[in-house]
This record gives structure tokens, C-alpha cells and sequence, in this order.
């Protein structure tokens, strides 16, 4: 976590931990609607809503034009 994010939450009264040997942002591939893997984008919660909300699949689609 950053040091903004610690004065964000800060603000409202709570305070950070970091757990030690811990990856600080899991990591995922998302697909475009023609197919295009867009690899190691952030899978948190709030940005699998936001990557999902903006049209892009957790698999690839299955009308991708890929490899023909």
C-alpha cells in the first residue's frame, strides 16, 4: 500500500497492517471483446468490477477472430 492510501484510510480512523511474504495485488488476464489478452492487470475486487463493468471477460470470447 502506498503512502496515500495509508493517509486515505487514516482519515477514517483505521490503520494498516501489511502481512508479511504477501503479493500486494493479486494479478489476472482479462479479454477484450475481439479476443485481445490484456495480461497482469489488477483482480482486487473493486477492479475486477471495474474491468468487467467496461466489457472485457475473465475467458476469451468465443467468436474471437484470434488465430485465423
Amino acid at each position: 500500500m502506498d503512502k496515500e492510501q495509508v493517509k486515505i484510510v487514516s482519515r477514517f480512523g483505521y490503520s494498516i497492517t501489511e502481512l508479511p511474504n504477501t503479493k500486494r495485488v493479486p494479478r489476472m488476464t482479462y479479454y477484450t471483446k475481439n479476443g485481445e489478452a490484456r495480461t497482469n492487470l489488477p483482480a482486487d475486487p473493486y477492479h475486477l468490477k471495474f474491468f468487467l463493468a467496461r466489457g472485457f471477460t475473465l475467458k476469451p470470447p468465443e467468436n474471437s477472430n484470434k488465430g485465423e
